[in-house]
């Protein structure tokens, strides 16, 4: 019995002459007009923030409609009591919509802080003060204040206090997290010790 030699890896791949050739043969290689986004070319210049927030103004009352006209459909399919994947699809929506809404007041509120920042720096700079910019962990504390800000004029101290306890509750789980053992494993694995068993 005969056998084939071994093909060497650094053959090329041979094409499956199973596969049926396609009657419609490209005689002429024409070459593919690459598509271009007007709005991310070099003539449309670089994003303005507010002046991409004055344009687009109007998206928000759209998601506060959506998100409306969401809840009353999802308020009138569980009267009706609708199949439960209608009521979980208007569910999911409606959850959507709303953390769309809301990252869009957070945004607007973070985009305000920043500004007044950078309005209050100007004007110091103008009295003969010398330029500061902001680092990372400032922009972070700024952003926190204004969003504890908020939180106090909306839902008062309470508020802020839960706001305030779950993130001292998310910190301390990442930090229990980046542990490698807690002091009661360690100890355990102290007092087993070595195991002597192969």
């Amino acid at each position: 019995m005969e056998h084939s030699a071994k093909r060497s890896k650094h053959a090329p791949t041979e094409v499956s002459s199973k596969r049926p050739v396609s009657r419609h043969r490209q005689v002429i290689d024409v070459p593919s007009i690459p598509s271009r986004d007007p709005r991310f070319g070099p003539l449309a210049g670089p994003l303005s923030q507010p002046h991409f927030a004055r344009a687009y103004s109007f998206i928000p009352d759209l998601q506060r409609d959506e998100a409306e006209s969401l809840r009353t459909s999802l308020a009138k399919a569980r009267k009706q009591r609708a199949p439960s994947d209608t009521v979980d699809s208007l569910h999911r929506a409606l959850k959507h919509a709303e953390s769309a809404l809301e990252k869009a007041q957070r945004d607007e509120r973070e985009r305000q802080a920043l500004d007044k920042a950078r309005a209050e720096e100007k004007e110091k700079q103008k009295a003969g003060k010398r330029p500061w910019y902001m680092k990372k962990s400032e922009k972070r504390d700024l952003l926190l204040k204004a969003k504890f800000d908020h939180l106090a004029a909306a839902g008062g101290q309470n508020a802020v206090r839960k706001a305030i306890d779950k993130r001292k509750k998310k910190l301390a789980q990442k930090e229990k997290k980046a542990r490698p053992f807690t002091q009661a494993q360690a100890r355990a694995f102290s007092d087993a010790g070595p195991s002597t068993q192969h």
